[in-house]
């Protein structure tokens, strides 16, 4: 049985997740995709799933829930595919509006503004207030920078950090790229850059939700983790012990 230091695997396709969100007002609810890209929700913190499939027959890359309306989703395929549900799942509709067709990464939701969401896409940030209907591009102060993770204050929605990425060229055959840090305090509408000595390529921005103004930065493939205690100014890195 589970407990402490204690996990048991549980959920469909072997109990393997890429992603996986939890509802906000009702813990017991998850939603996740699975390794083959399919959506599956739990109504019991993951005793019992049922699987949703793939919308559209799209294999899922990003995932979002409406805070105060679980049965609303978001997907996006990160090809050609932003899809909206406000039945749990059961049928879907294709977004637009001004969110560009191909290249949709990521989506995230306000947890405290039910029909605001986020849209990162390979041709920078997109937002919509209006549940995904209309959306217009927010990407002033971001050259040469594009953004490519991002995480909202959950105590101050208008409040937003994110990571931007740029190339910096190649080495041998492979790309190289360099990442800063990016504060908004009107809804992503203007940025400004925090960081001034190039970072890792980061994977996750996080917001201690007791304390807006410490943040954690986790890097992608396993690199250093950072953390600020001051709202993005300072940043150090963390040591893990054994």
């Amino acid at each position: 049985t589970a407990g402490v230091n204690r996990w048991t695997a549980q959920g469909s396709e072997g109990g393997f997740a890429s992603l996986l969100v939890v509802v906000p007002q009702d813990p017991t609810l998850l939603y996740a995709v699975g390794a083959s890209g399919a959506l599956f929700q739990t109504r019991d913190s993951g005793a019992n799933w049922t699987a949703l499939g793939k919308p559209n027959n799209i294999a899922i890359q990003s995932l979002a829930v409406d805070p105060h309306t679980s049965s609303t989703l978001y997907v996006a395929d990160g090809a050609s595919s932003t899809l909206k549900s406000t039945d749990s799942g059961e049928t879907w509709s294709q977004l637009g509006g001004g969110l560009p067709q191909f290249g949709v990464k990521r989506l995230v939701t306000a947890s405290t503004t039910p029909t605001t969401v986020y849209a990162i896409t390979t041709d920078g940030l997109f937002f919509s207030s209006d549940g995904g209907t209309s959306w217009e591009a927010r990407n002033t102060g971001f050259a040469p920078f594009v953004a490519s993770v991002l995480t909202v204050d959950p105590r101050t929605p208008t409040t937003l950090y994110a990571a931007g990425l740029r190339s910096t060229g190649f080495s041998g055959f492979h790309p190289t790229y360099e990442a800063a840090i990016f504060k908004s305090t009107d809804s992503g509408e203007n940025w400004q850059r925090l960081t001034s000595e190039p970072l890792p390529l980061l994977k996750q921005l996080r917001i201690d939700p007791q304390h807006s103004a410490t943040l954690y930065a986790i890097s992608d493939n396993g690199g250093p983790t950072f953390k600020s205690t001051d709202g993005g100014i300072t940043w150090a890195q963390l040591t893990f012990g054994s």
